[in-house]
């Protein structure tokens, strides 16, 4: 028996050169097995006798506590390591711990309980809470997973109907005509705010005798492709396009 991958703590700033590798050891394993760590076990501190209130008790405990982390052991055999006359066989493991932080939308938060004991458990057993907080990866619960994608489908549909819309205005006739067109309507105030933002930089640029490109910061995949439709409306000379510089996305 040997590893194939040293055991690795996965965080946000690791898991997209470690991702594949992962991935790929889950696709050939012949089993997985999964384990957590909590922030507690129990919501209640008794000896639970028989199986249905065990049961009972640690349902009741991971629907009260929060998960910290992840571990992942993906085991396969390799066949070219069997035994004389093919007697035994030679298991490879995987083991992968992932650090998970519920990262939350700005504007809402998440409160969790924790345990005492539990705290002082994963101390003990090196958990690095510091790493746990600032860089654990972001990870959803089936319903709040769902409302998420609702959210995203409806600003997809959002952005369609900004899209007929343009596709329907006449062609300008001169490369100033396109700020005659009609204002789109946006409904999110943010939204909003943001389009005039970027409305009045590019038009100070275009007023300008500057020949640099125009960069536009944009928080959302949404803003950008807003703002890509108000581009083609509204100012019809400039070409735009999206960029991602540290981390955030840009149009320019």
């Amino acid at each position: 028996m040997r590893r194939c991958l040293a055991r690795l703590s996965v965080t946000s700033k690791t898991w997209r050169s470690l991702q594949g590798k992962i991935l790929d050891e889950v696709r050939r394993a012949e089993f997985v097995a999964v384990d957590l760590e909590l922030t507690g076990l129990h919501v209640k501190a008794e000896r639970f006798i028989g199986i249905d209130r065990c049961y009972s008790a640690h349902r009741d405990g991971a629907k009260t506590f929060l998960p910290v982390q992840v571990g992942i052991c993906a085991a396969r055999r390799d066949m070219t390591r069997s035994g004389p006359n093919g007697a035994g066989c030679h298991w490879v493991l995987s083991p992968v711990s992932l650090y998970i932080f519920p990262r939350e939308a700005a504007g809402s938060e998440r409160t969790f309980s924790v345990a005492a004991a539990t705290l002082s458990f994963l101390d003990q057993n090196g958990f690095d809470f510091n790493a746990w907080v600032r860089h654990g990866l972001g990870w959803l619960r089936p319903s709040d997973e769902e409302e998420r994608r609702r959210g995203v489908q409806q600003r997809i549909d959002e952005v369609k109907r900004l899209a007929q819309s343009v596709s329907s205005t006449p062609p300008p006739e001169s490369p100033g005509a396109g700020e005659g067109a009609a204002a789109l309507d946006i409904t999110s105030d943010v939204d909003r705010a943001v389009v005039d933002g970027a409305r009045a930089e590019i038009r100070a640029w275009l007023a300008s005798s500057s020949r640099a490109p125009l960069e536009i910061a944009m928080e959302n995949a949404f803003q950008r492709l807003l703002m890509h439709t108000i581009i083609a409306q509204e100012f019809p000379q400039v070409h735009s396009h999206s960029t991602r510089r540290g981390g955030g996305g840009r149009v320019e």
